[in-house]
């Protein structure tokens, strides 16, 4: 789980894209570890949208929601994104729910 995004690396947003040697690190360590089943969870940008890269071990997806009392700020929304994935982007009010099964 981060406060920014972790896949973006669009300049002008807050993501790990602005720190890339901690963002080519963390999946480094991913792939190091053979950690299996990662799902990155991400927020602050006002709207909800899901990301995936393939520069893991693995296709990594960034999951990436806001809080409720954030409203969607009108040209946020329309950044580039390049791992963003057709369809998975929402600009109205949003939040996640996150259900782990451990069994």
């Amino acid at each position: 789980m981060s406060s920014i995004q972790t896949i973006s690396w669009e300049k002008g947003m807050e993501c790990w894209g602005n720190m890339p040697h901690q963002r080519t690190r963390l999946f480094k360590l991913i792939a190091d570890t053979k950690a299996k089943g990662v799902v990155l969870i991400s927020g602050d940008v006002h709207f909800a949208e899901i990301s995936k890269t393939d520069e893991g071990p693995y296709p990594l997806y960034d999951i990436t929601s806001s809080g409720l009392a954030q409203k969607p700020h009108p040209s946020w929304p329309k950044a580039i994104n390049q791992y963003r994935i057709p369809g998975c982007l929402y600009v109205g009010e949003n939040f996640g729910l996150i259900t782990i099964d451990w069994a």
